[in-house]
This record gives C-alpha cells, sequence and structure tokens, in this order.
C-alpha cells in the first residue's frame, strides 16, 4: 500500500503553518471529503487521521454515499475531494483529477476450520464452496468473478452484499469464505477471528483521491482555506 499522495495530500506544510498565525486561534479549517461505499472503513480512517496532524483547528466533514452522487457534490464544491475505488469516469465532464492513494492484492478468508482445509490447495480449493462477494456492479464483484472465471473456478455464490462488515460477520460464523484487500488482512483477522486462506496479486485493488485539482497538495489548501470558519 502508497501513501505517498495521501502524505501529500493532508499535509499543508509552512503554507498552512503562516496562514494559521495570521489568524485568531477561534476559528476552525473546514475540509470535507466524499468517501464511496465500497472504501474499507479502516482504510479511510488510516487516510483521514493524517489531516488532524495538520492543526487541531481543523474540522473534517465525511459523507459516504455512492460515487455518481459523490461527484455531482464536488461540481457544486460541496466537497473538496473524494475517495473512491475507481478513477474519474472516462468522459466525464467534471474538470477534476485522480490521484492513487493505494493498491493492493487480495485475500482470502474463512473460519479456522474451513480455512485450514482450503488453504491446502488454494486457490482451486475455492470449487465448489460457499463464497460471499461484494455488492453486484462493484469493482470487487467484477474482479473476482472475473479471476474465478479465468481460473475455471465455480465458488457456490451464496450471499452478495454491499455492506462488507455484514459479509466478514458470515464468515466469522463460518457460513463460508469471503475476501477483502490484502492491506487490511491484519484488521481482518484481529477483528473477526478468521484466518487466511490465501492470497492473490492478480486481482488488484485501488484507491484514488479524486479532486479539482492536478496537483494534490495545492488543492487541499486552496480549498481549506476557501472554507475557513473565522
Amino acid at each position: 500500500m502508497t501513501f505517498s499522495y495521501a502524505q501529500e495530500i493532508f499535509s499543508l506544510g509552512d503554507e498552512l503553518v503562516h496562514s494559521l498565525k495570521n489568524h485568531s486561534t477561534d476559528f476552525s479549517f473546514r475540509f470535507s471529503i466524499g468517501v464511496t461505499d465500497v472504501i474499507p472503513k479502516v482504510f479511510s480512517f488510516h487516510l483521514l487521521k493524517t489531516v488532524y496532524a495538520m492543526n487541531n483547528s481543523i474540522k473534517l466533514v465525511c459523507k459516504e454515499t455512492s460515487l455518481d452522487v459523490l461527484l455531482g457534490e464536488l461540481a457544486v464544491n460541496k466537497l473538496d475531494a473524494v475517495l473512491s475505488d475507481t478513477s474519474l469516469p472516462t468522459g466525464s465532464s467534471l474538470k477534476a483529477y485522480s490521484h492513487l492513494v493505494g493498491k493492493c492484492g487480495m485475500s482470502f478468508f474463512a473460519h479456522q476450520d474451513l480455512a485450514q482445509v482450503l488453504a491446502i490447495n488454494f486457490p482451486q480449493s475455492l470449487n465448489g464452496q460457499p463464497f460471499f462477494t461484494a455488492g453486484e456492479g462493484s469493482n470487487q464483484h467484477l474482479s473476482v468473478l472475473f479471476w474465478f472465471n479465468e481460473l475455471n473456478i465455480l465458488p457456490k455464490i451464496i450471499g452478495e452484499f454491499d455492506d462488507s462488515v455484514l459479509t466478514k460477520y458470515f464468515g466469522q460464523a463460518g457460513y463460508g469464505v469471503f475476501c477483502a484487500p490484502t492491506m487490511i488482512e491484519n484488521h481482518v483477522i484481529a477483528q473477526f477471528d478468521v484466518e487466511i486462506i490465501g492470497r492473490t496479486t492478480e486481482i488488484t485493488e485501488h484507491y484514488y483521491l479524486i479532486s479539482p485539482s492536478k496537483t494534490s497538495r495545492g488543492s487541499t489548501f486552496a480549498f481549506t482555506r476557501e472554507k475557513a470558519v473565522y
């Protein structure tokens, strides 16, 4: 996982410090960001917590919904940026730019009893096994099914969930196999008491920060300064 862009995005440096010194401390900078509902919450947290490293006067406003809705709000300046698992759609009339802030492969999990059996011949061992996928139409859903098809693996799809946390609860209870981005696998293991069956880099998750500027650092500074409440 790469956070070089993220560190740049939320680091205002000397410009912000200088700006803060020139105003009363009785204000806050408002930074409004939209997050698509398929982004892992733990990834959003680790990325967005860097906002508070800038200054304790920052006010972070986060909205979660579909990409279409968030881009609409970005277009009318209700949001400063959008965190998404896809880049700005080709042909979009919105004048904005996509900055890659993270990418990783995919890990597969199950309850301990099932995971230990399926790990022996992964990924072929998933053939015929009960499997939970992300919601239909999501990038992860399409990528995972395409990967299965390429390997001639036919798991038994017993659930499709937009809510990835619900998927993990079913996996934790032993109902079947599920997958999650490799970069959060330690969190998944610790939170849901499951084990890894295997990993692949043939399925790649990408995460983008979409902003109205080519230079992420400049866009963040411009928008936070513009929305400052004095």
